[in-house]
C-alpha cells in the first residue's frame, strides 16, 4: 500500500542512518498516519444462572469483569495509510 500524497509538508527529507541505497547509510524518511482496526478473539469457561436468557445478560459488558480475559489472538487491518507534514518526533516503525 502507498501512502497517499495529502498534506505533504514542506522541508527536508527525514533520513535513517542504518541502511541507504546509496551506501552513505541514509534512508529518505516520510511520515505517514497510518488508521487500523483490532479484532481480538477470546474465549472463557463462566457460570451464569441455569435457564437464563443470555441475550439478557449483559455479556458484552460483564465479560470485563473476568479475572482472566480469556484472550487467544489479534488480527490487525490496516484502513488507511496518508502522507502528512513532517513530523520528526514521530516513531520509527521500519
Amino acid at each position: 500500500m502507498t501512502p497517499t500524497n495529502q498534506h505533504q509538508g514542506p522541508g527536508q527529507t527525514p533520513v535513517r542512518s542504518d541502511q541507504s541505497g546509496d551506501g552513505d547509510g541514509a534512508v529518505p524518511m516520510q511520515t505517514v498516519l497510518i488508521k487500523w482496526t483490532e479484532i481480538s478473539q477470546h474465549q472463557a469457561r463462566v457460570q451464569i444462572p441455569a435457564g437464563a436468557d443470555v441475550d439478557a445478560l449483559d455479556l458484552e459488558n460483564r465479560l470485563a469483569e473476568l479475572d482472566n480475559d480469556g484472550f487467544q489472538g489479534l488480527e490487525r487491518g490496516i484502513v488507511a495509510v496518508t502522507a502528512v507534514e513532517d513530523d520528526p518526533n514521530a516513531e520509527v516503525l521500519i
